[in-house]
């Protein structure tokens, strides 16, 4: 898919999406779930760079750096009927069913 541009120019096609959860390691909430839209010709930066990355966004919403973590899952397809969260213990994202339909 090609998406236009505004000034009627064809912009890059998506190649996808890498994913990292930032969450509170004390309970496993997710609390920032951050993407980098991968375009034509990127290169994919390192997990650690994301992760880096997502961090200092959820700092410049509120969240305290030092009361949070990343969880770089990269090219995940997430669901609107799942809510994630993080095992704290094994640094992995948990699913549970939300119950809407």
């Amino acid at each position: 898919m090609r998406i236009k541009g505004v000034s009627g120019g064809v912009a890059p096609q998506m190649r996808g999406v890498q994913t990292v959860f930032v969450y509170d390691p004390a309970d496993g909430k997710v609390v920032h779930v951050h993407h980098l839209v991968l375009l034509e010709g990127m290169e994919i930066p390192p997990a650690t760079d994301q992760v880096e990355a997502a961090l200092e966004a959820a700092h410049r919403v509120g969240h305290d750096r030092a009361k949070v973590a990343g969880l770089h899952v990269g090219a995940l397809e997430l669901n609107p009927y799942i809510v994630y969260s993080v095992d704290p213990k094994d640094n992995t994202l948990v699913e549970k069913d939300s119950g809407a339909s």
